[in-house]
């Protein structure tokens, strides 16, 4: 006879808490266990009852949650078989428990609701990208079940984003993400299939980073001043703006430019929260450049708004850059957080004062900030080329 019922595992994660499971007994004395959405305190499981105590908060929701699995899932497959008056064995059960699991559910969905219950549990910057990831998912197959979510699913998807023009880093970010999902989801449903990154190894770039030199950065500021996109192109000369402007005011990300105004400029300084690390509460004051205040003149002169810049996400703001750079002549991609290493790379050829700009840039660690002395390791890899050309002619 089979007997199943609701388990506190013995092991207990970093937060204090186990995860609840059901275990399912087979006459073979083989079993498995199914993994539930809920994680307790032990102090809140009574082992007696095999539920939540009614003690916790969300014991109401989080019995519910169990009692669906087993009413729901195990209940129906059981008494299906009991009906044909046949013996289910582990392997059978395995099969069928799978096929409920996966024939009917939408990871779309399923992931759009796991992002919607993160957030406020994540800062702002995580959820945002987790939305663009999901953004991107969406493009590229707008519903799929567990059972299609494989290792060829997600090589796939990462050619789709190649196809897109995304760089190597951006794809590392989304894939990234997913893979978040991935592990929550193979984690907390039971599934014949694993989680299919364990099989996808995810490629990073080479770590070169892509910057503009001062010729290049002249060719934007002129189409800029000269207002060349400003007419018939204004998103497009809006955009151009932003990355100026992020380049004159120490690399600023675009996640914090949207959020700007008045109220965050006073005596030559803009102060203001980062959102990438906004759960710390620490406020940022970054020194006015005079880049920084032309445009913040020509904002000003065409009239009042809440903000000074509109509300652009990253994927927006490359698209068009995209252009903005043909336009211009330089052939590299551009995005906002190449405007981010071009005011690195530039302040730190100049100054050569490390510390600074790790303020500067908001870095917690040296160590990030460390990654713009890459030109020093260029001019050396130069002269050596030069080196050894003269040798040859010797």
């Amino acid at each position: 006879m089979i007997k199943y019922y609701p388990v506190l595992w013995k092991r207990i994660a970093k937060d204090g808490t186990s995860k609840v499971y059901i275990k399912v007994y087979f006459e073979s004395n083989s079993r498995i266990f199914i993994p539930t959405a809920v994680n307790v305190e032990p102090v809140f499981w009574d082992n007696e009852q095999k539920k939540v105590k009614d003690s916790h908060p969300l014991a109401e929701d989080y019995n519910l949650l169990i009692n669906e699995i087993i009413y729901k899932k195990i209940h129906p497959i059981l008494k299906d078989y009991s009906l044909q008056h046949k013996i289910i064995n582990k392997k059978q059960f395995e099969a069928e428990y799978h096929k409920l699991q996966t024939s009917s559910e939408n990871m779309i969905n399923w992931i759009t609701l796991e992002i919607h219950n993160l957030t406020g549990a994540r800062n702002a910057s995580t959820i945002t990208a987790y939305n663009q990831m999901l953004e991107w998912l969406k493009r590229y197959n707008k519903s799929f079940t567990p059972d299609e979510f494989t290792p060829e699913f997600v090589t796939n998807f990462d050619n789709y984003l190649i196809k897109s023009g995304l760089n190597i880093n951006t794809r590392s970010k989304h894939l990234k993400n997913l893979k978040v999902f991935s592990r929550i989801y193979f984690k907390n449903n039971y599934s014949l299939h694993k989680c299919p990154f364990r099989e996808v190894k995810i490629k990073r770039g080479s770590g070169r980073i892509v910057f503009l030199e001062k010729k290049e950065l002249e060719k934007l500021e002129n189409t800029y001043s000269l207002g060349l996109l400003k007419q018939n192109h204004p998103l497009q000369h809006n955009i151009l703006r932003m990355f100026l402007f992020s380049v004159y005011t120490c690399g600023m990300r675009i996640s914090d430019i949207v959020k700007l105004s008045e109220k965050n400029v006073y005596d030559n300084v803009i102060s203001f929260v980062p959102q990438k690390t906004e759960h710390e509460n620490k406020s940022m004051d970054l020194p006015i450049s005079k880049g920084t205040m032309r445009i913040l003149d020509d904002i000003r002169k065409e009239g009042r708004r809440k903000y000074f810049f509109e509300d652009i996400n990253e994927d927006t703001a490359r698209k068009y850059l995209k252009e903005i750079a043909i336009l211009c002549g330089i052939r590299k991609n551009l995005s906002m957080h190449v405007a981010r290493h071009t005011f690195a790379t530039n302040f730190y050829r100049s100054t050569k004062d490390l510390v600074t700009l790790q303020q500067l840039l908001g870095h917690s660690k040296i160590e990030t900030t460390m990654i713009y002395t890459h030109h020093d390791d260029e001019m050396k890899t130069r002269g050596m080329e030069l080196f050894e050309s003269y040798m040859k002619k010797i």
